[in-house]
C-alpha cells in the first residue's frame, strides 16, 4: 500500500508551503471522463487544487464512480482545502474494501482532524482500523494510534489565553508568506508567488503595541536571483546564511550559501556555496540556522540526503572559530529523538531556553505539521514534544522564530480574522504572556527564589525566614535592578543575568542540617551553560578563595533528595558533581566519618 503522505516537494520543504494556485476552473461542459483525465494530468504536475476540482466535477457528472469522489477528496486534502476534503471523503469513507480506496476512511478521519473536529476524528480513526483487512495491519494500527493520540492532545489543548495576531496586509497577502526570521527589529520572511523572494519588514513597539512596516525586498539578497530565502543573519549583521534552489520551485535541488562582510557598514561578499559534503549532489540542503558562540558555530539545517531516518531530517555541522583555517565538519544527523521516517524541517534554536524548535509531520501532532521542541544540543536531546496551542493548530504550522523576549512569529495556513480558507500560509504573531526577558527588581528576584524553592519543598523554615529578612533589608535600602532577567518555567528559579546579585547560602545556629550539591567550580562563569540545571532546581553561586565561582544546588532537606538531584545533574552532563552536608554552617564532605 502506498501510504498517503503530506505533500512533500521543494515548495513545501525549501520554502515551507503548499502551492495552491487556482486556475479559472474547469469547463462545466466537460464530460466526466475528460474531467478525470485532466485531473490525472494535473495531479502528476502536482497542481493538486485544480486536480481536485476536476475530479470533483467528474464525480458530480457521474456519481456512480466513487473513485472520483475519493480522488477529489484526497487532492483537496493535499491542497489544504480541508473542508472540501472532508465533504468528498465522507461519501466514500466506508469503501475500505476496495484496493484503490482502502485508505478512504483514514483520509476522512485525517480531514476531520485538520478541521479540528478532534472527537469525531478519533472515532473515525478507530472505525477505520476496526474494519481494516489488509496485510499491513500492524503498521496501519501504529499509524492510527499516533493520530488518535494527536486528537486527544488537540482536544485537551482547546483552551488558551495567548492572542494570535496575523501580520497586516502590508505583509500577508493571498500568496504564500513563510519562514519568518526575526533579528533585532528586522523581520525577514519569504514571499512565494510563482517564485520565492526574500522580504523584510521593520518591527516597532510603541505605546504598548507592535507595528510592522510594509514588506520590501530584502536588500542583502537582491542580486542573488529568484528562489532564495530562509535567511539567518547574525546579531552584528555581518553574516548571512540562506538557501537557493535551482531554476524553479519544482526543482528538487537546493543548496546552502553564505555571505559575509567585515562590518555592517560595508558591502556584502558574493554568495559562497558551502562545501559539497554539506550540499551533496542530487539532494537538497535547506533552512540553515546557526547557533554562534565565541568558540564555534553550529549550523543546523534540513536535508533529504541518505543516512537519515527518512524523508527530510535535521542535521548539524560545526565550525571551530578558534582556528584560523577551520572548516565545517561533516554533517551529523540529530538522531532518533528528533528525526522520524517522515519529515523534520525548519530548525530554530533558542539560546535563552537551550531549546530546539522545528516542524514535523512525523511526531505526535494536533494537525499536519506541528512545531516540535526538544532541549539539548547537537546529538544530545530530551524527548521531543509538540509546542502547545496556539503555536500549533489543526493545520500546518511549519516555521517559527522568537524575538528577544519570547514573542513568536510562525508561518501557518490556519484561518484567522477575515481569512476563511487554509490554502495559503501567512505570518502570525503570538505575543508572549511569560517573556524571557523582563525588568525586575531585587525583591522580585528573592520572591522568585523563595517561591520556587517552596514549590520544590526543599528549604527549611529557618532558611525561608533568612531569605525573607534579606528581601526586607534590600527593600528598605531601595535597591533596584534595572537589568533584564531571564524568566524560567513556573516550577524553577528565575535564571537572572550577570548583574543580578548572587544568592549565598543562608545559615543559622539552630542545629540546622542541609545538603548541597556542587556541580562545577569555574574561573569564568557563563550562566547559560547551567540553564538546564537551573530548570531542575534553583542554583546558587559563591566565590572561593581562588577566585573560582562554585555553582551549587543548596538547601536540600535530606540525603535522599540530594542523591536524587545528584543523579539528575550527572544525567545532564555534570559528571563531577558531588554532595556535601552543612551542619550549623560547617561543611562536612562525604569522606568525613561525620557525614552519615
Amino acid at each position: 500500500m502506498t501510504r498517503f503522505k503530506q505533500f512533500i516537494t521543494l515548495s513545501s520543504i525549501a520554502f515551507c508551503l503548499i502551492l495552491a494556485s487556482e486556475t479559472s476552473g474547469q469547463d462545466p461542459k466537460l464530460s466526466w471522463k475528460k474531467a478525470a483525465a485532466i485531473g490525472a494530468d494535473l495531479a502528476i504536475a502536482e497542481d493538486y487544487i485544480n486536480a481536485a476540482k476536476h475530479y470533483d466535477h467528474a464525480y458530480k457528472q457521474k456519481d456512480s464512480k466513487p473513485i472520483n469522489a475519493y480522488l477529489a477528496g484526497k487532492y483537496y486534502l493535499l491542497a489544504n482545502d480541508y473542508s472540501k476534503a472532508e465533504e468528498l471523503l465522507m461519501l466514500v469513507r466506508n469503501e475500505n474494501e476496495e484496493e484503490s480506496m482502502k485508505d478512504a476512511g483514514f483520509l476522512f478521519a485525517l480531514a476531520q482532524k485538520r478541521n479540528e473536529r478532534y472527537s469525531e476524528a478519533a472515532k473515525s480513526f478507530k472505525n477505520y482500523i476496526s474494519e481494516y483487512i489488509f496485510d499491513d495491519f500492524d503498521d496501519e494500527f501504529e499509524r492510527v494510534e499516533k493520530e488518535v493520540e494527536g486528537c486527544v492532545k488537540g482536544k485537551k489543548e482547546a483552551e488558551y489565553t495567548e492572542k494570535v495576531q496575523a501580520l497586516p496586509k502590508l505583509i500577508n497577502s493571498t500568496s504564500n508568506e513563510t519562514n519568518p526570521s526575526i533579528s533585532n527589529n528586522q523581520l525577514i520572511y519569504v514571499l512565494v508567488d510563482g517564485t520565492a523572494k526574500p522580504k523584510e519588514s521593520i518591527v516597532e513597539f510603541k505605546d504598548g503595541k507592535y507595528t510592522w512596516k510594509s514588506g520590501i525586498d530584502y536588500k542583502a539578497l537582491k542580486n542573488v536571483g529568484n528562489n532564495a530565502g530562509n535567511v539567518w543573519v547574525n546579531n552584528d549583521n555581518t553574516e548571512i546564511y540562506f538557501n537557493k534552489c535551482a531554476d524553479s520551485l519544482l526543482s528538487k535541488k537546493c543548496n546552502i550559501f553564505k555571505m559575509e562582510r567585515a562590518s555592517s557598514e560595508e558591502k556584502w561578499s558574493l554568495p559562497i556555496k558551502l562545501p559539497s559534503y554539506i550540499n551533496p549532489e542530487g539532494t537538497s540542503s535547506v533552512q540553515p540556522y546557526v547557533v554562534s558562540t565565541e568558540e564555534e558555530d553550529i549550523l543546523y539545517f534540513a536535508s533529504n540526503r541518505g543516512g537519515g531516518q527518512g524523508g527530510y531530517d535535521l542535521w548539524y555541522s560545526t565550525l571551530d572559530k578558534t582556528k584560523s583555517d577551520a572548516k565545517y565538519t561533516i554533517p551529523t544527523n540529530l538522531g532518533i529523538k528528533i528525526n522520524t521516517p517522515e519529515n523534520e524541517i525548519a530548525p530554530y534554536y533558542s539560546i535563552l531556553e537551550d531549546k530546539l524548535y522545528f516542524s514535523s509531520n512525523g511526531h505526535v501532532n494536533i494537525g499536519g505539521y506541528d512545531i516540535i521542541t526538544s532541549e539539548g544540543s547537537k546529538r544530545s536531546w530530551s524527548k521531543a514534544i509538540g509546542a502547545p496551542r496556539p503555536i500549533n493548530s489543526g493545520t500546518d504550522d511549519i516555521a517559527i522564530s522568537l524575538d528577544k523576549i519570547g514573542n513568536a512569529y510562525i508561518a501557518s495556513n490556519r484561518k484567522h480574522g477575515n481569512k476563511r480558507n487554509t490554502l495559503d500560509n501567512d505570518i502570525l504573531f503570538i505575543e508572549t504572556t511569560t517573556p524571557f526577558v523582563q525588568p525586575i527588581d531585587s525583591t522580585a528576584i528573592l520572591d522568585s527564589i523563595a517561591r520556587s524553592i517552596a514549590i520544590k519543598d526543599s528549604i527549611t523554615n529557618a532558611t525561608a525566614l533568612a531569605l525573607a529578612a534579606e528581601k526586607e533589608a534590600i527593600a528598605n535600602n531601595a535597591t533596584t535592578l534595572t537589568n533584564a532577567a531571564t524568566a524560567a518555567p513556573a516550577s524553577s528559579i528565575t535564571d537572572y543575568v550577570e548583574a543580578a546579585p548572587r544568592v549565598k547560602q543562608a545559615t543559622t545556629s539552630s542545629n540546622t542540617t542541609t545538603y548541597t550539591i556542587q556541580i562545577a567550580a569555574v574561573k569564568s562563569l557563563k550562566e547559560s551553560k547551567f540553564r538546564r540545571a537551573a530548570n531542575v532546581h534553583p542554583l546558587s553561586y559563591e566565590e572561593n578563595q581562588y577566585g573560582h565561582t562554585r555553582v551549587q544546588l543548596q538547601n536540600l532537606p535530606d540525603l535522599i533528595s540530594a542523591e536524587s538531584f545528584l543523579d539528575e545533574m550527572k544525567s545532564l552532563g555534570f559528571r563531577d558533581a558531588f554532595i556535601f552536608k552543612i551542619v550549623d554552617g560547617v561543611r562536612i564532605y562525604s569522606d568525613d566519618p561525620d557525614f552519615n
